[in-house]
């Protein structure tokens, strides 16, 4: 065997550990890293959702007071309760749904 010979052998014997080492380590360290990229990029889109959820929670939360005031305001302009029914809406006896007065009916 010459010297070329040999040096041809070594090239392909080392391609061949090259090609080796390829299928058996990188191949597979590639398609996990791909799923795991995949997996990254739903947890980031999960985590810009929570964020949005959590900033709009802040904002309502920065509103509440407001809110609160407002319907306090509200009910105190609605007038006291009476004790005695509306004269305008008389209620059946035999069931809770009302039926329109003489002065309702003449609306309808």
């Amino acid at each position: 065997m010459t010297a070329r010979d040999r040096l041809v052998l070594a090239v392909v014997a080392a391609l061949a550990v090259l090609g080796a080492v390829w299928v058996l380590l990188v191949s597979p360290e590639r398609k996990t890293a791909s799923k795991l990229s995949t997996e990254v990029g739903a947890a980031s889109t999960q985590l810009a959702n929570v964020q949005a959820e959590a900033a709009n929670a802040r904002l309502a939360q920065a509103r509440y007071s407001s809110a609160y005031a407002s319907v306090v305001n509200l009910g105190k302009a609605v007038p006291p309760r009476r004790s005695s029914a509306n004269p305008r809406i008389s209620r059946s006896p035999a069931s809770s749904a009302w039926t329109p007065s003489s002065e309702q009916e003449s609306f309808l």
